[in-house]
């Protein structure tokens, strides 16, 4: 999504060297949410898959 005006906007991000750990708790909750990306109706993943077969 572009800014009306189309001018250019520069984000400057900050990381750490080394991720941060991840819990059980939280990768459980990523994973679930990777899956029902993936698999929700008209993804274009779904599609990808179909067509490999």
């Amino acid at each position: 999504m572009s800014a009306p005006n189309k001018t250019k906007r520069h984000i400057r991000v900050s990381v750490p060297d080394e991720p941060p750990q991840l819990t059980p708790d939280a990768a459980r909750v990523l994973l679930r949410m990777l899956l029902a990306a993936r698999f929700r109706p008209g993804s274009k993943y779904e599609h990808k898959q179909e067509d490999n077969e």
